[in-house]
């Protein structure tokens, strides 16, 4: 009953494959493809080997938007001229050509990413790494501005970064030649040129600009670099654009204490809204940010200053590595260590007998450590010096400290290997060349002549790797020390890229780690709730499966806690939480034990919670209230593992429902400072936004163009709130999408049912309905579902749906499991014991073939129950419908008309009602609260009224003020 299941992918998409597979078989004896790096508004991008020469590079092919509206002449004749300037840090293009009308372009593969990429991981850098970062995209910038050319387009995403530190500005080319096609392309694609957080006031204005307008956008990344932020930001693009021209930037100093004065008067003078008070030319802000390095105080270069090395010579990449900044930078500021170097020194062997074993297992570690994805091994054996080498147990340790430090190296690897007669002990040290200290050491040991001490120095080194991601506290490698380095290091930083909440790295260096050891099941389990994350259903239910074929290698609570990761995925909600409970027991319960048990209670609809008897309780529980078991237990997975972020984007979103502002500040700021989740944090400020000022339809509009899944899924984290201003936020989100979106697009079904259900809620009967019919009118003919449901729920559809029902019944023969659940809910409204009695034998029968699936015996059920209603038999119905519970998936339960089974619950409630089980009546209705569920909000106002009845017979005075509040806020809420 989702739109998803109805449309074909979206043409778009399809031709972007087509022309990736085209350009791709073209090149194929040029250059060896290796995967696709990403994808954006612009161009796909594949890394790639030269044959000739096997040097690594980038090849962007251009959409087929963007191509068509550039035109292949015009592009490539941009292309030429980028290719003609040169300069240290402007990234050259390797080549460019069409392909059958597509366009592509080659540059040199840039082995540390891009700028957006490190700030997403890191936010602030470190102070003369910025401003090392910014003298270099200057440096290329002043190098175009030299031949007369003007970049327009300088942002984190167009800074790539070396292995080294190495700074590069790219895509010149191809911004030129968008400046080139300006017209053509605001009138045919509505690509914007430039981006609104770097373009200067004059540039986002249209005038003619110059160099200075280059200055700005540095200017803007810079503080960006310093802050974490840019320094506008806005809910809508015109909203950043107009910041850029009125409003002064935030206080860098607020944000940032340890920006100094002189650093913090270049970025303003950068930031200036006039051109003529920046600075004049790329030299001078060059020669700005050198003052600043060099400590000066006035940020101006002295009069007297001997003339300094031309800056295409002091911007060059040497051989070695490191990038030379010129004499003054490196004389006054050593460069800071990096996290990602580690470098390995020979290790003290006590047996002079068995020759260079100590240099040789330090060679062993350094090459396991090579094949790790991120981590840069440095052999420190040939920085030592002949007798260092020689008498590596007489060397000081703050000699090795020293070495590593000069090379940039913020770790470093020594160790011990001991022979004895009967057993050989290797011992690896981890330490920190910023204090010398030593983080983590791990000893290995084996009777002799059982294990060669290769084995285990590579199992000591698997022992001390969280400590290189820092994770040593929280990751257990006891059990896991005999596997493969290049998977557990893809693991480790995959595990801290999910409890930063970064789902989409995790996901991608998880199963990095399962392709590489597809034994390491701890790196399945958790890849798998990054698939889940990240809505990849079946990738989560694969990768979990592979995590069961390992269980004998998982610890008994690691196998308990995989069966009802399993059982979750599956959809079956009772069956998890059962396996799930006796791990949330005792002093040995964990942060991901308690995450998943929220998970369940806030993606399916457990009947079950932690507390096994909370069922049969004595009293009776008069309510259910999932999202209030769910949150104490993110509480409680925070409470365990304070640094695990997951569980606080959900407590956030809880606060913005309920209206609890101080709440919801203090975990969206927490969420801010500590998540390399942009998009997680521009959604928590997208919500704030909306809640203290409040949004109408027409100001989200604006939005849905841009990101139309940030608008989507603010109103998803609000439409469940018992706060007003939640509600009003949601019902402008939903309302946008549906006014600007397609039928076919993703987020327009669930808007659909959101909204529709948000106005029945309100008692806006007439709005509820007409939001029905515009989408029926706009060709979606599977909404017509919604007014059998609204018939369940006592909207009044008149004759909606009689022609959509007359339909489904002359050929109900061929009717799938959802049309027929809809007939039986038709009949059973009209107590129609023979079409009911029909509708059952006939799903019966196809129950028991050998071709059944989960949903026909799940309808089935429901036709029993119905039927049993409908001959009056009570009892045998309220059975029925206490044993029936959805059997979903959580991706296909959330915005599905029937997985939930609402009418059902309803029913059930009322049965319970009739026949005085009023606590139970009262229990059952209390779970349409359930804020993950989209057809629910269709049936709160109903079942509120039940509870409100049930409250009475119960002379309960809480519930009745309860139930009674809720209505009278749903009563008073005004739609906009």
């Amino acid at each position: 009953m989702s739109v998803a299941d109805t449309h074909d992918a979206a043409p778009e998409a399809y031709d972007d494959d087509a022309i990736v597979a085209a350009v791709t078989e073209r090149l194929q004896g040029e250059y060896s493809f290796e995967g696709e790096a990403g994808r954006g508004g612009m161009a796909t991008v594949l890394l790639a080997r030269r044959r000739s020469d096997g040097q690594r590079v980038a090849l962007k092919i251009l959409r087929r938007g963007v191509a068509q509206a550039l035109g292949a002449h015009r592009f490539l004749r941009e292309i030429r001229i980028a290719s003609d300037i040169h300069a240290a840090t402007l990234m050259p293009l390797v080549a460019s050509g069409e392909v059958d009308g597509s366009l592509y372009y080659v540059m040199p593969f840039a082995g540390g990413g891009s700028l957006r990429q490190r700030i997403e991981t890191e936010r602030q850098l470190p102070i003369d790494e910025a401003i090392r970062i910014a003298r270099a995209i200057a440096a290329g910038a002043g190098a175009l501005h030299q031949q007369g050319y003007i970049h327009r387009d300088i942002k984190p995403e167009n800074i790539l970064l070396g292995e080294h530190g190495e700074a590069w500005l790219a895509d010149f080319g191809i911004a030129r030649a968008l400046h080139s096609a300006a017209t053509d392309l605001r009138t045919s694609t509505g690509i914007v040129l430039g981006t609104p957080s770097y373009m200067s006031p004059e540039q986002a204005g249209g005038e003619e600009v110059d160099g200075r307008s280059d200055l700005y956008a540095i200017g803007c990344v810079l503080y960006e670099m310093l802050a974490g932020t840019p320094p506008f930001q806005g809910a809508s693009t015109m909203a950043v654009i107009a910041r850029h021209m009125s409003e002064p930037p935030p206080a860098l100093q607020v944000v940032r204490p340890a920006v100094g004065d002189a650093l913090n008067a270049v970025v303003l003078k950068a930031l200036a809204k006039t051109a003529a008070d920046r600075h004049a030319h790329a030299t001078a802000f060059i020669a700005a940010l050198d003052a600043v390095a060099r400590g000066d105080p006035t940020g101006r270069t002295p009069m007297r200053r001997r003339r300094s090395v031309p800056v295409r010579a002091a911007m060059g990449v040497a051989t070695a590595g490191a990038v030379a900044l010129g004499a003054t930078w490196f004389t006054q500021r050593p460069p800071a260590l990096a996290d990602d170097r580690v470098m390995v020194f020979p290790f003290v062997d006590s047996d002079s007998g068995h020759g260079a074993e100590g240099e040789q297992l330090a060679m062993l570690l350094g090459t396991a450590l090579e094949r790790t994805e991120a981590t840069t091994w440095l052999d420190g054996a040939p920085l030592l010096t002949a007798r260092e080498r020689a008498e590596p147990q007489a060397t000081p340790v703050g000699r090795l400290r020293a070495v590593a430090a000069h090379a940039r190296a913020r770790y470093y690897i020594d160790g011990t290997v001991v022979h004895r007669n009967d057993s050989v002990t290797v011992q690896v040290r981890l330490s920190d060349a910023t204090d010398g200290s030593v983080v983590e050491r791990a000893t290995e040991s084996a009777p002799a002549g059982k294990t060669a001490s290769n084995g285990l120095a590579i199992r000591a080194l698997v022992r001390v790797m969280p400590a290189l991601v820092g994770l040593s506290r929280v990751v257990n490698m006891a059990d896991l020390s005999g596997h493969d380095p290049v998977a557990i290091d893809s693991w480790l930083r995959g595990e801290r890229e999910f409890r930063r909440r970064r789902m989409e790295p995790a996901l991608r260096l998880l199963q990095q780690a399962v392709a590489a050891d597809s034994t390491l099941a701890p790196a399945a389990f958790r890849a798998a709730i990054a698939a889940n994350w990240t809505e990849r259903g079946d990738t989560a239910r694969a990768l979990i499966r592979l995590a069961l074929r390992q269980s004998a290698t998982l610890a008994p609570r690691q196998r308990q806690f995989a069966t009802a990761l399993e059982r979750y995925f599956a959809g079956r909600a009772d069956e998890a939480m059962t396996s799930l409970r006796p791990l949330l027991g005792g002093e040995g319960a964990t942060a991901d034990e308690w995450m998943l048990a929220g998970e369940i209670q806030l993606h399916l609809l457990p009947t079950v919670g932690v507390d096994s008897l909370a069922r049969r309780a004595i009293p009776a529980p008069t309510e259910w209230p999932h999202e209030a078991l769910a949150e104490a237990a993110f509480t409680t997975a925070v409470r365990l593992d304070p640094g695990f972020l997951p569980p606080v984007a959900h407590l956030a979103e809880f606060a913005a429902r309920r209206g609890d502002t101080a709440a919801f500040a203090r975990h969206a700021t927490r969420l801010r400072l500590e998540s390399a989740d942009s998009g997680l944090v521009v959604r928590m400020r997208a919500v704030d936004l909306c809640l203290r000022q409040g949004t109408g339809a027409s100001g989200w509009r604006a939005d849905v163009a841009g990101n139309a899944r940030l608008v989507f899924d603010v109103g998803s984290a609000l439409r469940a709130g018992t706060a007003p201003a939640a509600h009003r936020c949601a019902i402008a989100a939903y309302s946008a999408l549906l006014a600007s979106q397609s039928p076919k697009d993703d987020e327009y079904w669930g808007s659909l049912v959101a909204l529709h259900g948000i106005h029945a809620a309100h008692g806006n009967t007439e709005r509820a309905l007409r939001v029905v019919d515009t989408a029926v009118a706009a060709g979606l003919g599977s909404a017509l579902g919604l007014f059998v449901l609204d018939a369940a729920a006592g909207l009044p559809v008149g004759e909606r749906a009689t022609p959509f029902l007359r339909q489904l019944s002359a050929a109900i023969e061929t009717r799938g499991p959802a049309s027929l659940w809809l007939l039986t809910l038709d009949a059973a409204r009209r107590a129609d014991t023979a079409q009911l009695a029909r509708i059952h034998a006939r799903v019966q029968a196809r129950s028991r073939a050998a071709t059944a699936g989960r949903l026909d015996s799940l309808v089935t059920r429901i036709a029993a129950a119905y039927l049993a209603v409908a001959v009056h038999d009570t009892t045998r119905a309220i059975d029925m419908l206490d044993a029936l519970t959805p059997t979903a998936a959580p991706d296909e339960l959330e915005q599905s008309l029937w997985e939930p089974l609402a009418p059902e619950r309803l029913l059930h409630a009322r049965l319970l009602l009739r026949r005085g089980r009023y606590a139970d009546a009262h229990r059952v209705a209390s779970t349409f609260d359930h804020p993950n569920i989209y057809v629910h909000l269709l049936f709160l106002r109903p079942s509120l009224e039940l509870r409100l009845a049930a409250a009475t017979a119960l002379a309960d005075p809480r519930l009745i003020t309860q139930a009674q509040d809720r209505l009278d806020a749903l009563r008073r809420i005004a739609a906009p």
